[in-house]
């Protein structure tokens, strides 16, 4: 059993990833109400029953539920996103003190976090969370013979250059109205968003453009299952992952084929996946090569070389 009060609601949990069999939260360590918390079991963990009785909860735990209790504690942890996204936004903030009357405002100022690793959010799937980042990397490392020792002392020195360039780059962020994003902070947004939604990284790797062509609707759920397994990674139900790409991609029903994806092809490590058109592609002979063939031979000898 892993007591995961502190950490619900403020940082990722994958319990398969954790590879715990029973996990605890308590909902009022992130906004919820008092006196509600839930248990994570995994399935095929033996338990016995907490209160004998009544068939709920599976028959471990007799009682009336205290729903209530229960969707208030899913909206709280669901409006911990929210109220970030408020607060980074241009939405309306309320704000009151213990005895005072609340007061609507909007907030202009900007969080900055430092993490070794940002935290998943595996619930976000939408632009309105990630377009709000702005990452950093900080992973510039000097060598030791290289690094300055008076660095402080010199950089005390150019204070002059330094306040001028930042009033400089202040004057360009107020006209045009936002950071200006580096090409290594978009990859690092594009990753993020990547590891915290399977679906998002699968249509990346696995589905490309091709005008004309359709993939049946089973065969791109069943490479979506097959890339989830091979990359570690939970799969989402049928009826989610379709909802996801109904929104990408257009589909049409056809009476031999059923639901057809318009306008893509599967692949995998370069290869279309059977099921897909191939008129675009030769097939070789046995005894055929390629240049590519050609290539890895020459640098197997290279290294045996």
């Amino acid at each position: 059993h892993t007591d995961a009060v502190q950490a619900v609601g403020h940082i990722n949990i994958d319990v398969n990833e954790l590879g715990v069999d029973m996990l605890s939260a308590s909902a009022h360590k992130f906004n919820g109400a008092k006196g509600v918390g839930f248990l994570y079991i995994r399935k095929g963990t033996p338990i016995t029953a907490y209160a004998d009785g009544g068939a709920q909860e599976h028959g471990l735990r007799a009682g009336t539920e205290n729903v209530a209790g229960i969707v208030s504690m899913a909206i709280a942890i669901r409006k911990n996103v929210d109220n970030l996204k408020k607060a980074t936004g241009e939405d309306t903030l309320l704000y009151e003190r213990k005895g005072k009357d609340a007061h609507f405002f909007r907030s202009y100022a900007k969080l900055v976090f430092s993490a070794n690793e940002i935290p998943l959010n595996l619930d976000e799937k939408s632009d309105a969370f990630y377009r709000r980042l702005l990452v950093l990397r900080m992973n510039h490392k000097t060598a030791p013979e290289k690094r300055d020792t008076h660095l402080r002392e010199k950089l005390a020195e150019e204070w002059q250059f330094i306040l001028y360039h930042a009033l400089a780059g202040l004057k360009r962020l107020y006209a045009q109205g936002h950071f200006t994003e580096s090409r290594g902070c978009s990859e690092a947004i594009r990753e993020l968003r990547r590891r915290a939604d399977n679906v998002q990284a699968f249509i990346e790797d696995c589905i490309g453009d091709a005008p004309g062509k359709r993939v049946m609707r089973s065969l791109v759920f069943e490479a979506y299952e097959n890339y989830c397994r091979e990359n570690k990674r939970q799969s989402c139900g049928k009826g989610r992952f379709f909802e996801r790409l109904n929104e990408v991609y257009q589909i049409k029903r056809y009476a031999t084929e059923g639901y057809c994806y318009q306008d893509i092809a599967l692949h995998t490590a370069g290869e279309y996946i059977e099921g897909t058109d191939n008129e675009d592609f030769i097939e070789l002979e046995p005894e055929e090569t390629t240049p590519f063939d050609r290539h890895t031979e020459n640098n197997n000898d290279n290294e045996r070389r």
